[in-house]
């Protein structure tokens, strides 16, 4: 995350990221886009879309209720972090 961060503030550069990881796109993303089965179902700022979903919604609770995924179909995303963590400390 800080790495991302670094070089965007440093070159000026815009990236573009893939991620389940709702927590990890709040913290890095100006502009946010996402799908469901291979379709954009919505796209706008962390801040907006959380917005439009209510005082104190998560991405997670926006992403829930623009697709009708389960909570168990959310939780299956959990483990993107830990997988991730696990691979930078093997590297």
């Amino acid at each position: 995350e800080v790495r991302i961060r670094d070089l965007r503030q440093e070159f000026g550069i815009t990236s573009l990221m893939t991620t389940h990881d709702m927590d990890e796109a709040d913290q890095l993303c100006e502009m946010l886009a996402f799908m469901h089965h291979g379709k954009l179902i919505a796209q706008g700022t962390p801040a907006g879309l959380k917005q439009q979903q209510g005082s104190g919604a998560t991405l997670d609770d926006v992403f829930i209720e623009l697709t009708g995924a389960s909570m168990t179909e959310r939780e299956d995303y959990k483990h993107v972090a830990q997988v991730r963590s696990t691979f930078q400390r093997v590297e």
